[in-house]
């Protein structure tokens, strides 16, 4: 199937979807709500966020049951753009839903560590699937970390977390969780082979970039708050960024001092983003490179898979800028210091 028939009809649709995307009218409208409630009615009533909510009473949803309904809104969007593919495109998406399922597998991992009830794990599930590679019912009636890495022996996950069940006892869920996330990494990295040569291009562009702002987040948290050396930071990072080869990301780890970091950074496409320590610990000046970068592959409407992967990127992005706000309604943040958090321009 040639490229032009294949994504002539997802583009529109994902144009279609596009319109439903805030307007800087709303987000300044929303931003100007006064209470939380107040915010959750605007979203309901003038937002095309009011399909997800029109099942429930905004005033009974609290900030963590709004992040999972906007999330589960997410999943059904991404849903039916899938079903406008076949063959190793329609595989794509299950590859690219892993960053999901993952998140789901590191809220069961946590709920069992701490000892949690079956319903307070379950309550905080968010991307339950007919995608899914796992068995949300079967990992949370697991005994224990152990018997739940075994309940995983036919995924792509067991291979990344058996090997370390016997760690987390004395070094918690810490290299557990990275390797799950070293586990999507390399399934892409794998897959991607399987796509043409540009839509392969534009893939490996997106999450390249990804993987650089990732990597220079972990190093910073990594000396601030873990105080790891050098050789431990760099086997924890991820090679398969855009901008950032391994001896830049080996130079970075390496860094005696904040400056020197800083330093190396200037000599790199991101000088404009990372120019302190706060910088590289917050989301909001990731993902805004991130969406910037996005938008200029979205306004191309090239017939290849560049509209689809900005949108489904920045569908996430905006669900992150409103929980934002709405968390900040709670708090009775000012308009002024609420915009400093988000990636959009007001």
């Amino acid at each position: 199937m040639g490229s032009v028939v294949k994504f002539a009809a997802v583009n529109t649709k994902i144009k279609s979807l596009e319109g439903k995307f805030l307007t800087s009218k709303q987000y300044t409208k929303l931003l100007q709500c006064k209470s939380y409630g107040e915010a959750l009615r605007f979203l309901k009533e003038e937002t095309s966020y009011g399909e997800a909510l029109k099942p429930y009473n905004v005033s009974e949803i609290n900030r963590g049951k709004l992040e999972i309904i906007l999330k589960k809104y997410y999943v059904k969007k991404f849903e039916t753009l899938r079903h406008y593919f076949d063959g190793d495109y329609m595989k794509l998406f299950n590859i690219l839903f892993m960053r999901y399922e993952i998140e789901d597998l590191k809220v069961i991992l946590r709920g069992k560590y701490i000892e949690n009830d079956k319903e307070q794990i379950y309550s905080l599930i968010t991307y339950e699937s007919p995608l899914n590679y796992i068995n949300y019912d079967n990992l949370i009636n697991a005994k224990n970390i152990e018997d739940l890495v075994d309940k995983l022996a036919d995924t792509k996950y067991y291979k990344y977390m058996k090997p370390l069940v016997q760690s987390v006892d004395k070094e918690g869920l810490f290299r557990m969780e990275t390797s799950l996330d070293f586990s999507y990494f390399s399934t892409f990295r794998k897959f991607v082979k399987r796509i043409n040569k540009e839509d392969r291009e534009i893939l490996k562009r997106v999450n390249g970039i990804y993987c650089d702002l990732l990597n220079i987040q972990w190093i910073v948290r990594g000396r601030k708050y873990y105080n790891l050396i050098p050789e431990v930071l760099f086997n924890y990072t991820i090679h398969d960024g855009k901008y950032l080869n391994k001896e830049e990301i080996k130079q970075l780890c390496y860094a005696k001092t904040n400056e020197e970091f800083f330093e190396i950074i200037k000599g790199t496409p991101y000088k404009k983003v990372f120019n302190t320590e706060e910088d590289c610990l917050t989301e909001r000046k990731m993902l805004t490179y991130l969406r910037d970068d996005l938008n200029k592959l979205r306004i191309r409407g090239e017939m290849n898979i560049s509209c689809l992967i900005a949108y489904l990127e920045l569908f996430q992005i905006e669900i992150r800028d409103l929980i934002s706000i709405v968390e900040n309604k709670r708090y009775n943040i000012n308009f002024d210091e609420a915009v400093k958090h988000l990636t959009v321009t007001i």
